[in-house]
């Protein structure tokens, strides 16, 4: 039992109670800058943690390569959405190691840089990171000091390529990453930067829920609502149905993609697109529903590609 002292407020007992949570006072709050701050507009925001899921298969490691060397290598968009910073990334080639990471990026580099050399893109092996480990936070803040100290800043996307090959709990369906993870979320603030957890979804069996259920509300997206935004890949032949969202901008896209057919050699266009974006006028109940369902939900509102900059 602890008394508490009315004229103070404070406890009477002589034994410290440890540090008070930092607080954020309301003049402190009147001076903060809440705009949102983007890493690719539309598509990765800085200080979020967000989820890449689809079926094996469906270049979702390509293209979120391809956004990481963009980002690395001073382009100005990708996909047609503008980049408002460039500087390092940081793979985590959990499931494919080292060496494949490698051949997927100098692929890319000769199709957005003409080029086979690369640079500020930072590799860590597989089997090096376990999220479950006691000590995976402190290495991972010392990888990211690493990187500012070689490149004069830290990386501002930092990409897991599989969550489940680096040890995120997979035995629920993620239901527990909030509370095993969710030292990630603090790591994305404390640095501002993107963290993206790359998920491979089960290949269905006759009595699984449709593709476009799964990859909505297994798939990254649910994690008891862990990820503040989500892309899901739908792949048929070499062509991509991308879906992406941003849970705080409100932005909700969906990019038919057409990546190359040739063996050994890697490119991709957009070649439709619709969606919102934080200016626009949303469509609130089917936002409403989005939250409920945990399923994709649509706008009508169409933008030609071009557009995608702003």
């Amino acid at each position: 039992m602890t008394a508490i002292d009315a004229s103070t407020g404070k406890h009477s007992l002589s034994q410290p109670l440890g540090n008070p949570f930092p607080l954020v006072f309301p003049e402190e709050q009147h001076k903060l800058d809440t705009e949102t701050e983007w890493l690719i507009r539309g598509l990765i925001r800085r200080g979020s943690l967000i989820s890449i899921s689809a079926l094996p298969g469906s270049f979702k490691s390509f293209l979120i390569l391809d956004a990481a060397l963009c980002v690395a290598n001073g382009k100005d968009e990708f996909l047609g959405f503008a980049i408002e910073q460039n500087g390092p990334t940081l793979i985590v080639c959990a499931d494919d190691g080292v060496k494949t990471g490698v051949r997927r990026l100098r692929l890319i580099a000769k199709f957005r840089l003409d080029t086979d050399p690369y640079d500020r893109v930072v590799l860590i092996g597989r089997g090096e990171l376990d999220l479950q480990s006691s000590d995976a936070r402190a290495r991972l803040i010392k990888s990211i000091e690493a990187i500012a100290d070689r490149f004069g800043a830290p990386p501002g996307l930092i990409v897991i390529d599989t969550a489940a090959m680096a040890g995120a709990p997979t035995s629920d369906f993620g239901h527990s990453y909030p509370e095993k993870l969710r030292w990630l979320k603090k790591v994305a603030a404390d640095y501002n930067c993107c963290i993206a957890l790359v998920e491979h979804m089960a290949k269905p069996k006759p009595d699984s829920p449709e593709l476009a259920v799964r990859n909505s509300a297994w798939g990254g997206v649910q994690k008891s609502g862990m990820s503040e935004g989500a892309w899901s890949l739908e792949r048929t032949g070499n062509r991509v149905l991308l879906k992406a969202s941003d849970k705080e901008a409100a932005a909700y896209y969906e990019l038919h993609l057409q990546f190359s057919d040739q063996e050994g050699e890697y490119s991709v266009e957009v070649t439709d697109s619709s969606g919102s974006d934080a200016g626009a006028e949303l469509d609130k109940e089917k936002i409403k529903a989005f939250a409920a369902a945990v399923t994709t939900f649509t706008i009508s509102m169409c933008f030609p590609s071009a557009t995608f900059g702003i």
